[in-house]
């Protein structure tokens, strides 16, 4: 069975999408065993945090004990759960200004939608998502797709959203738009204007 995680080739693109944001709270979704919670820490300005969620007990064991060995205990923390039962706190940490997405990608789209609602993914977030393909079909029923994701991400105007090609898939990073175009749904920024006025 091959070793899940990002690669270099997505990888590079993760990097410089880390490196544009110079984030100083991150959530990840899917720590699996503490690759890209490395990959992603080393990047962060000092004061910087990452906050990685894995639902494996044993998985979050072995990514914490990796990020230790790596030295950046103080850059990232692993929490066991989901963003479901772990609601409560990721709300009191919210808004982050980067989301990354890295776990069953039928259920991405889902997430995001949980996230935006909670304030979790506000006005600024930088969200991406791993093991995406260029697809974008509507109604798409695939099981394992991550279509409906990369439609929504895509076509709703509240992102300006970048596809790169890995290996065997790709990686879907996408902003807040600089300026929504007329007849787009209102971005984030616009909705959050909008709810505070």
């Amino acid at each position: 069975k091959p070793l899940l995680h990002i690669g270099p080739e997505k990888g590079r693109h993760l990097d410089a999408a880390l490196e544009a944001r110079a984030p100083k709270k991150v959530l990840e979704l899917g720590s699996y065993i503490g690759y890209s919670a490395v990959r992603i820490a080393r990047l962060l300005p000092a004061g910087a945090k990452l906050y990685s969620v894995e639902q494996s007990t044993e998985n979050a064991r072995l990514a914490e004990e990796i990020v230790a060995h790596a030295g950046l205990s103080h850059v990232a923390t692993v929490l066991c759960g989901t963003s479901e039962s772990l609601q409560t706190t990721l709300r009191s940490l919210s808004p982050f200004d980067f989301v990354f997405l890295d776990h069953k990608k039928s259920l991405y789209l889902e997430e995001l939608k949980r996230l935006e609602a909670w304030g979790v993914v506000g006005c600024g977030t930088v969200i991406a998502a791993d093991n995406i393909g260029a697809c974008n079909r509507s109604g798409c029923s695939k099981m394992n797709c991550g279509c409906a994701y990369a439609m929504y991400m895509r076509t709703s105007g509240r992102y300006d959203s970048t596809f790169h090609w890995g290996s065997r898939d790709g990686i879907e990073i996408s902003s807040p738009p600089r300026s929504a175009p007329i007849g787009k749904t209102a971005g984030l920024c616009e909705l959050e204007r909008e709810m505070s006025s």
